[in-house]
């Protein structure tokens, strides 16, 4: 599993927009948004995982964020994992 941390510099809040991410080993990624409190899960759909592997980084989380290709992530724990990161 694969974490990473970024700021896309947008103003959501004082310091800007910072997303947490995490890459499972089935190749879904898992993140958090701190700033406006949003969570989710980016699915693998037709994409495989050795793609994925290849291409996580902060462009694609954030495609994809943007594009609301995710689902609501109900694994509290998980979320809580990433906000500590």
């Amino acid at each position: 599993m694969q974490t990473i941390k970024f700021n896309t510099g947008r103003g959501y809040s004082r310091d800007g927009q910072t997303i947490i991410a995490r890459l499972l080993e089935n190749g879904e990624v898992v993140f958090v948004d701190l700033a406006r409190n949003i969570n989710g899960r980016i699915t693998l759909g037709c994409l495989d995982i050795q793609f994925i592997n290849a291409i996580f980084d902060h462009h694609y989380v954030l495609g994809c964020y943007d594009r609301c290709d995710y689902v609501d992530e109900p694994n509290s724990e998980l979320i809580n994992e990433l906000k500590a990161f």
